[in-house]
């Protein structure tokens, strides 16, 4: 008499008798797996911009809407604002928060503030927040 192996366990039909296979797949697989990645879809829209918008709000609160700042400017303030510098935790140059706030610029409107590239310099973009009620 042989002794059994471990991959017979593993091959034996008996062994796992709620396997799936071909004839155990819901017709409508496909169907469910599009509709369940819409709706993470939509959930990681929806967190990103609350976590947009709670940036935005912060932005307001440091530099009051109307002023002009550029990048490196908001990165110096991150180090007396412990909010601000919560926000841009894994931001370490001012290029990168540049493309940050150009991201958002491209929002038309984040929590009733708009923020716009007023002009630019060697450095890159001007910033300004102006609050609107347009959506």
């Amino acid at each position: 008499m042989r002794r059994p192996s471990p991959d017979d366990a593993v091959t034996s039909p008996d062994t796992f008798p709620d396997r799936i296979g071909p004839d155990t797949i819901p017709a409508d697989l496909d169907a469910e797996i599009a509709r369940l990645e819409r709706e993470l879809a939509a959930l990681k829209r929806t967190q990103a911009d609350r976590a947009a918008a709670a940036f935005v709000l912060t932005l307001v609160r440091v530099i009051p809407p109307g002023l002009i700042f550029t990048a490196a400017e908001l990165l110096d303030r991150a180090a007396l604002d412990r909010e601000l510098a919560e926000h841009l935790q894994q931001i370490t140059t001012a290029r990168q928060l540049g493309r940050r706030l150009a991201r958002l610029a491209r929002r038309p409107v984040v929590a009733g503030v708009r923020l716009e590239c007023v002009g630019r310099d060697a450095a890159g973009c001007i910033w300004q927040m102006r609050v609107t009620s347009r959506p």
